[in-house]
């Protein structure tokens, strides 16, 4: 039941936009990217607070303790915001934007970054995944061009595999002009 959650949502991610020399496939990430990002934060939040719990107990000064206090509240405070706010609005802004020239990654709602990488810089294509990613059913790309290394977003296998595949295919095009 998972699976076809999943694959309806893929075949729904990629879009193609017809412009009038290119065209653009458009993906985005999957549903439960929000979720991962979320454990990841709560998890990372959990783990902080403890070593600072420990650290609070372990020293005797008053000054440390009380810097620690204070890392304490920020997290308590910080983390929801994170998850409330600016994870599912950072996700659901994400678009990896492909075509015959260019790859184009843009992220975020405040601040939005836009990376461009042109095809003909892509020098190798490997696909990653990290243990909390493969329960989710998400990979990630990692593009290695001439001047800089980048990983995309997580993506649903089906997703990176389309990816992938018009990536080795604009660049085996791109080789034979």
């Amino acid at each position: 039941m998972h699976t076809s959650i999943i694959s309806k949502t893929a075949m729904n991610n990629e879009r193609k936009k017809t412009d009038s020399s290119n065209t653009v496939y458009t993906f985005r990430p999957p549903k439960n990217a929000i979720l991962r990002e979320e454990i990841i934060t709560i998890g990372t939040a959990i783990i902080a607070i403890a070593l600072l719990s420990i650290a609070v107990f372990l020293n005797n000064s008053l000054v440390t303790k009380r810097i620690c206090y204070a890392l304490i509240i920020f997290i308590c405070l910080a983390s929801p915001c994170d998850l409330l706010f600016f994870i599912p609005r950072r996700i659901r802004t994400t678009v990896i934007s492909l075509n015959s020239k260019a790859l184009t990654l843009k992220e975020g709602k405040l601040l939005i970054r836009t990376k461009i990488i042109p095809i003909a810089r892509i020098t190798m294509l490997s696909q990653t995944n990290d243990p909390i990613a493969s329960f989710f059913q998400q990979s990630r790309i990692k593009i290695t061009a001439t001047t800089e290394e980048m990983h995309l977003p997580y993506l649903s296998h089906e997703d990176v595999s389309k990816l992938l595949d018009l990536l080795q295919r604009f660049a085996s095009i791109k080789d034979n002009e």
